[in-house]
C-alpha cells in the first residue's frame, strides 16, 4: 500500500465534526478531553434513538458504559486530525480553538454548506493525503461499480478496491465513502447488482467549475461540488417518479428510492434534494406532493442506516418513508 494513502482516521459524520469544534466554541475556557469525549456519547445515543425511530423499534441494545472507551478513542483521533488541520491547539492539557477553528464556527453561523467547503478545504490540504487521493480517484472513474459479487466485505472485496486504484484497507475505504456522502460530495445506491458510488462534484486543474456553488482549492487542483440551485426541481422529480412508478401517479412510492434515482439522474446530493423538496412543498404549484411514514425497509443493506437518519421526520420524531405525486389544480 502507498503511503500516500495512509492516514484515514474515523470521521464519518459531520454532525460529530460540527458539534465537537461549537462546543468548544462556546467554552470560554479550554476543552478537555473527557468532555469531547461525553459530547460524542452523547451524539452517539442521540443517533441511536433516531436509528431506532427510523426502524420502528423500541430496545436500544446500546451500552453506555461498553461504547465510552470506544468513544475515548473516537475522541483522541478527532483531535489529532482537528490538530493536523490547524483548527485546534493543545495548551496545558487543554484544547482550544485556533483562528482558523473560529472561523469555520463563525461561517457555520451563517452558510453551513459554506462551512462545509471550508472544513473539507483544511482537510484535503492536511497531511492525510488519502482524503484528496480519494477524491481525485473516484473523479477519474465518474462512477465505482462493486459487483454485488464483492458484497462481503472480505480478501476478494479489498483486492477489487485495490485493483480500482484505491490503496485503501476496506476499513478506510467505507469511512471515506461515509464521510464524503454526509458532506455531499458522493452518493452511493446499493442493488441487487451492485453498489454504484458517484461523485456530485468536478475536479479542474485551472478554473473551477460554473456549474457549482462552492469551490475548493485542492493540494493540485481546484474542486467544485454543491451544484447551482435548478428552477426545474418540480418537473424534474414528477419526470423521476413517473419512470418509477410506470406514468402513473397517485403511486405510494419508497422515499429512499426516488432521492437516489434523483440524485443518479441529475447528479444532486441527497441533502440538496431534502431542500429542494421542502421549498417545493412551501409553494403553490399544479403537483401534489404527500409523505407518508411506513415501514423502513433497508433490507441487509445496513449501510443504509447513515440514509435513512437524514430522512425528513413528522412532529412525533418519525421518518418519512413513502412519497405520492399527484396532479392538482396549481
Amino acid at each position: 500500500m502507498k503511503e500516500g494513502w495512509k492516514g484515514v482516521r474515523p470521521l464519518r459524520f459531520r454532525e460529530e465534526i460540527f458539534d465537537v469544534l461549537e462546543m468548544m466554541a462556546r467554552k470560554d475556557m479550554g476543552t478537555s478531553i473527557e468532555e469531547i469525549t461525553n459530547d460524542l456519547l452523547r451524539l452517539r445515543l442521540a443517533r441511536e434513538d433516531r436509528r431506532l425511530k427510523a426502524l420502528q423499534k423500541s430496545v436500544s441494545l446500546e451500552n453506555t458504559r461498553r461504547k465510552k472507551p470506544k468513544m475515548l478513542t473516537k475522541a483522541e483521533q478527532m483531535i489529532r486530525v482537528f490538530r493536523r488541520t490547524a483548527l485546534i491547539t493543545k495548551e496545558d492539557g487543554l484544547f482550544w480553538l485556533t483562528p482558523a477553528g473560529r472561523q469555520l464556527i463563525i461561517v457555520k453561523q451563517r452558510d453551513e454548506i459554506g462551512a462545509d467547503a471550508l472544513f473539507i478545504k483544511h482537510l484535503v490540504n492536511s497531511p492525510f493525503h488519502a482524503y484528496w487521493l480519494f477524491l481525485k480517484q473516484l473523479f477519474k472513474h465518474g462512477e465505482l461499480s462493486i459487483p454485488s459479487s464483492f458484497s462481503e466485505r472480505d480478501n476478494r472485496l479489498r483486492d477489487y478496491i485495490l485493483s480500482q486504484g484505491f490503496l485503501l484497507d476496506m476499513w478506510s475505504f467505507f469511512i471515506l465513502r461515509d464521510l464524503f456522502y454526509d458532506f455531499s460530495l458522493l452518493n452511493y445506491i446499493i442493488d441487487t447488482v451492485s453498489q454504484k458510488i458517484f461523485p456530485l462534484y468536478a475536479i479542474e486543474h485551472e478554473m473551477p467549475s460554473h456549474s457549482y456553488q462552492y469551490t475548493i482549492k485542492g493540494p493540485d487542483a481546484i474542486l467544485s461540488f454543491w451544484p447551482k440551485m435548478p428552477e426545474d426541481f418540480l418537473e424534474n422529480i414528477a419526470k423521476v417518479y413517473l419512470y418509477i412508478t410506470g406514468n402513473k401517479w397517485n403511486r405510494m412510492v419508497d422515499f429512499m428510492t426516488l432521492r437516489e434515482k434523483y440524485s443518479e439522474r441529475f447528479l444532486t446530493p441527497e441533502r440538496q434534494f431534502d431542500i429542494l423538496l421542502n421549498q417545493a412543498m412551501d409553494q403553490k404549484s399544479r403537483y401534489d406532493i404527500v409523505l407518508s411514514v411506513g415501514q423502513l425497509d433497508i433490507g441487509t443493506r445496513s449501510s443504509y442506516i447513515t440514509k435513512a437518519l437524514s430522512l425528513p421526520c413528522n412532529k412525533f420524531g418519525l421518518p418519512y418513508t413513502l412519497i405520492r405525486i399527484g396532479v392538482g389544480d396549481g
